[in-house]
């Protein structure tokens, strides 16, 4: 164990993994509408701006009564990403903390930091989330839209921002460099995403959910050439 010692958190990893999955599978595959370059609802949902964007995303008109069944497996998605929220950000939490204790360096924590941010911007991300679909009929769902807004960008720049911490640790013990690269890949597409939604939306989540992966991998195969 003190040759390998994140194989513990690379457990938690693979448990965040089957997470990840079984949470993914629960949402739609399909949406009414969404907008070019989107081609994963929840994500479209996350990112969605205006009223107009949320009634075409449910399919919802005049002349149409919603979608109950597509709502409340939205509803059921959002409300096991509580627990998924809650497993990502303790691997990170994990993740951190160890490397801060095999480095000696203070800097970890404020990857540490980040997660629980990260964790409770997602839950509040989620409780907007549910509050839309909550009001999409006979209320204002506004506010909501809003606090969405804020509450998921500050969401996915904590995670970029973890991952760039993590490619700082892989430089330091003299990683390949494509890996380092691939760490920074999620602050590159987040940045890519705020100027231009869409495609790098995409990317974005894709480079995070690969970062997952590789993060877990990694602690399994690391050895601590100092003990």
């Amino acid at each position: 164990m003190k040759k390998r010692p994140l194989i513990k958190v690379g457990v938690i990893g693979i448990i965040l993994i089957f997470a990840g999955i079984f949470s993914t599978q629960s949402f739609p595959k399909k949406a009414y509408y969404m907008s070019h370059g989107f081609a994963t609802p929840i994500l479209y949902f996350e990112f969605i701006e205006s009223p107009i964007e949320v009634y075409d995303f449910f399919g919802i008109t005049h002349e149409t009564i919603p979608d109950k069944e597509f709502i409340n497996k939205m509803n059921h998605g959002n409300k096991l990403d509580f627990g998924f929220a809650f497993i990502y950000s303790m691997f990170l939490s994990f993740l951190f903390w160890s490397i801060a204790k095999l480095t000696n360096n203070k800097l970890y924590f404020i990857a540490i930091l980040l997660s629980v941010i990260a964790f409770v911007f997602d839950i509040l991300e989620n409780i907007q989330l549910i509050g839309i679909t909550d009001k999409l009929i006979n209320g204002d769902f506004s506010d909501e839209l809003i606090n969405l807004q804020i509450f998921t960008w500050i969401k996915w720049i904590s995670l970029s921002l973890i991952f760039s911490i993590y490619a700082y640790w892989l430089y330091t013990i003299k990683t390949v460099k494509y890996a380092i690269l691939i760490s920074l890949s999620p602050i590159i597409f987040g940045i890519l995403s705020y100027i231009n939604k869409g495609i790098f939306t995409e990317l974005f989540a894709i480079s995070i959910s690969i970062m997952f992966v590789i993060s877990t991998i990694y602690s399994f195969i690391y050895k601590n050439e100092q003990t």
